[in-house]
């Protein structure tokens, strides 16, 4: 008899899947503790220092001091002080994730590099949650991409993701864009399934009502995630068949979401949008929000239009 030709186990889905898997958990492991150098985004810096500020139980304040943010303050009657000065610039889902890590390893957060790294403990702390984040994200992109298409357009997919190491650099720099890439494909896939179900006849409201909670917490990860918000909201009005009840659960919680946050800020300094405004101060003025916090001053500034005009056309070349 002759034997039959049978696939051996690392040729079978199962045997790729545990490559895959191993190669993801490989390549944390070398971005987090062999390659990496410390934090490099600045944001990240930012929120790492909020994280902290909240495990030592003060709050949402920042030792990073911003003239604009500290002239608001004062402007709306305020008596702050640089000491202990509430935060009216970063978004808070991501200090609020780090506090408890930070919180336990509170004993070890004094930065020593006679114990023989140069890295600060806390640093490699956040750059395991940004690794955390990306390896979920890929997760539910591969499992987004496999309702829309197929396993092996998905793997392909994932594998691409793995391997880029832009998207590790990313991930390990602090950046709070990491954890919106993980809120981002977490949407996503909610938006897929709710378009199966829909086809199939079957009730979406739990799914739209998870992605609607989706939608707040990219919002209070990062502001300018408002655009991908948006578009959600967008498709669900156009591909989904209850077309505005689809759509209400994201509209509604993102804007409670956002009218707390904005109470908030006005009770601190008198405006909803806090610091953030010069976000947009920035994009009409055609200026840079970093100079326009470096301002001991809220005065708002007269439009130069043919700035702006040119502006707008190098970030349209630049897209």
């Amino acid at each position: 008899m002759t034997p039959t030709n049978r696939p051996t186990p690392l040729a079978t889905g199962g045997g790729l899947r545990y490559i895959f898997f191993v190669l993801a958990i490989v390549l944390a492991l070398i971005h987090v503790f062999v390659t990496f150098r410390g934090l490099s985004s600045a944001a990240g810096m930012d929120q790492a220092q909020l994280a902290r500020e909240i495990a030592r139980g003060n709050g949402f304040q920042t030792k990073v001091i911003r003239p604009y943010a500290w002239a608001q303050a004062l402007e709306s009657g305020n008596k702050v002080s640089p000491a202990g000065m509430p935060d009216l610039w970063q978004a808070p889902l991501q200090p609020v994730l780090l506090a408890p890590a930070f919180k336990i390893l509170e004993r070890w957060s004094a930065y020593a590099p006679s114990r023989g790294s140069t890295v600060y403990l806390l640093d490699r702390v956040v750059a395991s949650y940004g690794v955390i984040f990306f390896l979920l994200a890929i997760l539910l992109t591969k499992s987004a991409a496999s309702q829309l298409f197929d396993d092996k357009i998905a793997g392909i997919t994932a594998l691409c993701l793995v391997v880029s190491q832009p998207l590790w650099g990313l991930a390990v720099s602090g950046s709070p864009l990491t954890l919106l890439m993980l809120e981002f494909a977490a949407g996503f896939r909610l938006f897929v399934s709710a378009i199966r179900r829909g086809q199939s006849g079957q009730s979406s409201f739990l799914v739209l009502l998870l992605l609607g909670i989706v939608c707040a917490a990219m919002l209070i990860t990062h502001w300018m995630s408002v655009w991908l918000i948006l578009g959600f909201i967008i498709a669900a009005l156009i591909v989904l068949p209850s077309r505005v009840a689809a759509a209400s659960p994201m509209i509604v919680l993102t804007l409670l979401t956002a009218s707390a946050w904005g109470y908030r800020n006005y009770v601190v300094c008198g405006d909803p949008l806090g610091a953030t405004k010069t976000l947009f101060q920035a994009m009409i003025f055609a200026g840079q929000e970093d100079i326009l916090l470096r301002d001991f001053s809220i005065a708002v500034q007269s439009v130069d239009v043919q700035s702006s005009l040119k502006e707008l056309t190098a970030n349209w070349a630049s897209l």
